[in-house]
């Protein structure tokens, strides 16, 4: 059984209910627009 290691950028996960999800997308939300 393969073991993630170093964790992955692209994987999200709602606080509230929990639901993941693999988000590509760039930037990750409109709130990170223009931020580094």
């Amino acid at each position: 059984m393969p073991m993630l290691l170093a964790g992955n950028l692209f994987t999200v996960r709602c606080t509230s209910c929990g639901f993941i999800e693999e988000n590509n997308d760039s930037p990750i939300c409109e709130a990170l627009r223009n931020r580094g």
